[in-house]
């Protein structure tokens, strides 16, 4: 009876790391000033797939361009059931003030929108960057359909990018599976 070595189990665990890496997760490159300083023009990261997340207000959301179908990041400031408008360049979620530090420009009372009443299945989105994001304001609440995910990670702060994660996971199971392939003698 074969028995099993402790480099076949961690090629076997390595491969299951990036199953479930891929199953649940995904990366993204941002094109674009509409996020800054959030995010910038060529920033990677990495996002938990839609079907796994939850999204809330806050979140940084993947989703499609009404007018393109082009992926697009944004901040997602409200969900279905909520309320949004700007009156004097402050974001009010069902009437409350949206302390939003993210941002990059303060708006201003030229920028006020109408109060928008969200259907259950849809998500108001804008860009940090209010000033160059054309989001929500300008096309409308989205469906939660055209949402790919949700971004929990910016590797590009981290000094990281999609293909040194990739590298090292591959690397990892192909040092891994080797060694398994290539028993070690004992000493006798």
């Amino acid at each position: 009876m074969r028995r099993v070595k402790l480099s076949q189990i961690i090629a076997l665990i390595i491969a299951i790391i990036l199953y479930i890496l891929s199953v649940f997760f995904g990366f993204y490159i941002v094109g674009g000033d509409s996020m800054e300083p959030t995010f910038y023009d060529g920033d990677e990261g990495i996002y938990l797939k839609e079907r796994f997340a939850h999204i809330k207000g806050g979140d940084i959301v993947l989703v499609h361009d009404p007018d393109t179908d082009e992926g697009i990041i944004k901040r997602c400031v409200a969900i279905g059931g909520d309320t949004v408008s700007m009156e004097k360049g402050v974001l009010l979620v069902n009437g409350n003030e949206v302390i939003e530090d993210y941002t990059l420009v303060p708006m201003s009372e030229h920028d006020d929108i109408a109060e928008v009443k969200l259907e259950s299945d849809e998500i108001y989105v804008m860009g940090d960057n209010r000033g160059k994001s054309y989001d929500s304001r300008l096309f409308g609440a989205l469906k939660i359909d055209s949402v790919d995910g949700v971004s929990v990670a910016n590797l590009s702060k981290h000094g990281l990018n999609r293909e040194i994660i990739i590298f090292v996971i591959v690397l990892s199971f192909l040092v891994a599976l080797f060694i398994s392939l290539f028993p070690r003698r004992k000493k006798e």
